[in-house]
């Protein structure tokens, strides 16, 4: 029995116009579209897996049973129309209007968010959903259905006028994209997709194609053309699966096609593609000299990266407010920050206080050129770096300041070698203390002021007495140590504002400045002197050197004006005389004292030329055995014939030998002229063996040319090496000096004999007789003097001589003037004596007539 045709629904009528209009709108997907995305979603998107109905103002499930009870026969969704409204209490519901194969009325409600598409229509479409949920509610009430209607009506009419007016706007729209694709460079085109007996999609065919695409293909009609026809090529390179995967997934596409050209570079085209309906719209570019362009930017971008990521240099771009804006990694090794802690903020942040005028200076300058300028940079530790800023500015076509260029080079290392040069230019190396030159200066500023102010400035030369005697015998090590702890106990005596320097050698100056009372200067010097007596220790051993202290002042008013280097040249005189009046002493200059001075620089002057003149002679001194009586030795001691007639000894000058370095040469002369002279007495008496005894001064053992002096002396003369003895000083043989030690070594190996002079008067240490083999041991006059009245004398005699006899040495006596010692030397063993009461020094000739008695 075949199913009874519903009766027409009155609602359908008013409900079908709505469709009609409703699908007139551009912006609504069609019908066969919507059904494809209700199946999807139903399928697929979370959250859209009911469907409802709207019945009687209640949405129920829209399953088989419910749509049977309300004879809504719908057993699938298959060609829903196209979505309707919101309903109100339901903003994420779209309601779904349908037919029935019996053509009754029925709706579906999906949750789907499309609020973007429907929210223009959104107040109008509520309007009508809550129209048709009144229209379903009262389908039975016919005057509710025909207000309904009438309703419905009125909505129709004004959607369509809505629609009429849209299509113009449509319209008017539709032309102006013509027109601006038509001025576009690019190469637009809209394609249609072609789809096979399976629905897939093989191709696509023109719709669409501005005057820029049709241009690449002259005498060609794009429109139905298929995309493969005329680029076979875009399936290998995948434009044809890029455009499918656009139409399947709505979402847009950019990739690159490389297009070949016969004879001719291939062109590079950027593609752009979008969804339009079942096809795309793609926009091609050529991009191929910006290719090109880009790769020999990012080429070069490459290489200046590798450069400023390299270079031990800061790299940087900084704003026209001086602001850093882009910082190269090598900012962290050089100061310790990333980029990203400089980076938005200002270079005065990074800067010593000190330096911030200087720069900003050079900052104001910037725009007219290039600028370098140096400062102190703060690191990220809080400490700052010097560091050179060279800049340079951009400025635009107008002469505007947009950005500055420039780099950070750390120059610490320039700095501190530059303070090290500066300080060393000023400065003592060994103690730190002011050189000569820092000396002056800052005598000639004292000066100034004391002249301005009215008070005095002083200034003390201080020399070490016998500092000599520790360097030689102790070696430079030693010696510049104990430098060092003088230099601190003179600089701990001082004020503040005085100035401590130490011109070389042993001597130290004190500059005062600004004293009220000049006999200031005369208690420092005292002090000073005292202080020099205490001993000061060097790797466990006390040390003494005594200070002999030379002053020179000016009182503005009552002395001339002097300059620095005067004030100087009188304190050296000064600290001389107190060495020439026996050492350890404060001296003040004077006039008296200046023409002291000048008197012994004029015997130096004369010094120097005696021994060209040859009035220099050597004398010698007979030593005689006391066992026998017979002369075994004999002491070369030096006389100087001075052209004013007398006869200097050498106690008178010898001292100025060894301060001018006279000494080497003279010692040179002597050695010489006694080997010849011992040689002849040899050549005389062949029987005699008569040792020649020669002093040996510290500078003469400390020169590295003594032995080829001896090996020359001992060469011209045919001197045998066993009759010649040199005599040296106990501080001398404790020298730790190398060259002392190899010229020790020397003398031993030649055959040479060696004796220590002088005995008990050096340092306390018999180290020496171990060292060294030692033929000879001269007693010193000052324990022979009083032998016979003093017990301690002849007890420390008795004990060397002991001593000696021990150790295999042979002991001399000198400075014997009475019988009653000669006596008592014998009785205690001593062999050797020397002294007046033998013989005096003599000339040559003199000694071969006592030898002949």
């Amino acid at each position: 029995m075949r199913e009874k045709a519903p009766a027409p629904d009155p609602a359908a009528e008013v409900l079908g116009k709505l469709l009609v209009a409703l699908q007139t709108l551009d912006v609504l997907p069609d019908a066969e579209r919507m059904a494809e995305f209700l199946q999807r979603a139903l399928r697929e998107v979370p959250g859209i897996a009911d469907a409802f109905m709207c019945h009687a103002g209640k949405l129920l499930p829209a399953d088989q049973p419910a749509i049977e009870a309300l004879d809504l026969h719908c057993p699938r969704v298959e060609r829903p129309s196209v979505p309707m409204c919101f309903l109100p209490d339901r903003p994420d519901l779209h309601l779904v209007a349908m037919r029935t194969p019996r053509g009754a009325f029925g709706c579906l409600m999906l949750a789907v968010d499309d609020e973007a598409r429907f929210g223009p229509y959104k107040p109008f479409l509520v309007n009508t959903g809550n129209m048709v949920a009144t229209i379903l509610e009262n389908r039975q009430n016919a005057r509710s259905l025909a207000e309904a209607n009438a309703q419905l009506n009125g909505i129709v009419d004004e959607l369509e006028e809505r629609v009429k007016n849209r299509t113009w706007e449509l319209e008017a729209a539709e032309e102006r994209y013509r027109t601006t694709l038509a001025t576009l460079p690019d190469a637009i085109s809209t394609l249609r997709a072609v789809r096979g007996d399976t629905g897939e999609i093989i191709d696509f065919e023109w719709t669409y194609a501005n005057p820029a695409k049709a241009a690449l293909h002259p005498g060609t009609n794009l429109l139905g053309k298929r995309l493969l026809q005329l680029h076979p090529q875009f399936r290998e390179v995948g434009v044809l699966d890029a455009f499918v995967h656009v139409v399947m997934t709505g979402e847009p596409a950019l990739l690159e096609v490389q297009q070949p050209n016969e004879g001719a570079p291939a062109t590079i085209a950027e593609c752009r593609a979008a969804r339009l309906g079942d096809g795309v719209v793609a926009a091609f570019r050529d991009v191929t000299d910006q290719r090109a362009a880009a790769i020999i930017l990012a080429d070069s971008e490459a290489r200046y990266r590798l450069l400023t990521e390299n270079a031990s240099d800061v790299v940087m771009l900084l704003t026209p407010g001086w602001r850093f804006e882009w910082v190269s990694d090598s900012v962290t090794d050089v100061l310790g920050w990333s980029p990203a802690d400089l980076v938005a903020h200002d270079v005065d942040e990074f800067i010593h206080p000190v330096d911030l005028d200087r720069f900003r200076q050079v900052v104001a300058e910037v725009p007219a050129s290039a600028a370098s300028v140096e400062f102190r940079f703060r690191r990220s530790d809080g400490t700052y770096r010097w560091v050179s800023c060279r800049t340079r500015a951009k400025l635009d076509q107008f002469g505007t300041l947009v950005a500055v260029a420039g780099a950070i080079v750390d120059i610490a290392d320039r700095k501190a070698a530059e303070a090290k040069l500066a300080y060393a230019a000023s400065h003592d190396p060994l103690t730190g203390l002011a050189n000569r030159t820092l000396l002056v200066d800052e005598a000639d500023r004292a000066l100034a002021v004391g002249n301005g102010s009215g008070r005095t400035t002083a200034l003390l030369m201080v020399d070490l007495d016998h500092f000599k005697n520790i360097n030689d015998a102790l070696g430079h090590g030693v010696g510049d140590e104990f430098l060092r702890g003088v230099a601190r106990r003179i600089a701990a005596s001082v004020r503040s504002v005085d100035l401590v320097a130490r011109p070389g050698g042993d001597e130290f100056v004190v500059l005062l400045r600004g004293l009220d009372d000049p006999s200031d200067a005369v208690r420092l010097a005292e002090r000073l002197v005292m202080q020099s007596r205490e001993p000061i220790t060097v790797g466990g051993t006390e040390l003494y050197a005594t200070a002999s202290v030379g002053i020179a002042l000016t009182v503005p008013g009552v002395d001339p004006v002097r300059r620095a280097i005067d004030l100087i040249r009188e304190a050296d005189t000064a600290m001389y005389a107190a060495k020439v009046s026996g050492r350890d002493r404060v001296a003040r200059f004077t006039d008296d004292l200046r023409r002291t001075v000048d008197a012994r620089m004029r015997l130096e002057g004369d010094l120097r030329r005696a021994l060209a003149h040859e009035e220099l002679a050597v004398w010698y001194q007979p030593e005689i055995d006391l066992r026998d009586g017979s002369v075994r030795a004999a002491e070369a001691l030096l006389r100087w014939h001075h052209p004013d007639g007398r006869l200097r000894v050498a106690a008178q000058f010898i001292d100025v030998a060894e301060d001018s370095g006279l000494i080497l040469d003279i010692g040179a002369w002597v050695l010489r002229q006694a080997c010849a002279d011992a040689a002849g007495w040899a050549t005389q008496d062949p029987s005699r063996r008569l040792v020649l005894r020669v002093n040996l001064s510290p500078p003469e053992l400390s020169q590295l040319g003594l032995l080829t002096t001896l090996d020359q002396a001992l060469a011209l003369s045919g001197l045998d090496p066993g009759l010649l003895c040199v005599e040296i000083t106990e501080t001398t043989v404790l020298s730790d000096s190398s060259t002392v030690k190899a010229n020790l070594d020397g003398i031993r190996q030649r055959g040479i004999e060696l004796a220590i002079d002088d005995f008990g008067t050096g340092y306390g240490s018999l180290t020496y007789l171990r060292r060294y083999p030692i033929d000879v041991l001269k007693i010193d006059r000052s324990f022979v003097t009083h032998i016979t009245t003093q017990t301690n004398d002849r007890k420390l005699v008795a004990g060397v001589v002991a001593l000696a006899d021990r150790l295999d040495i042979a002991v001399t006596a000198e400075g014997i003037e009475l019988a009653d010692q000669e006596r008592l030397l014998r009785d205690l063993g001593c062999a050797g004596a020397q002294g007046f009461l033998y013989a005096p020094a003599l000339p040559a000739d003199g000694l071969v007539k006592f030898l002949s008695r």
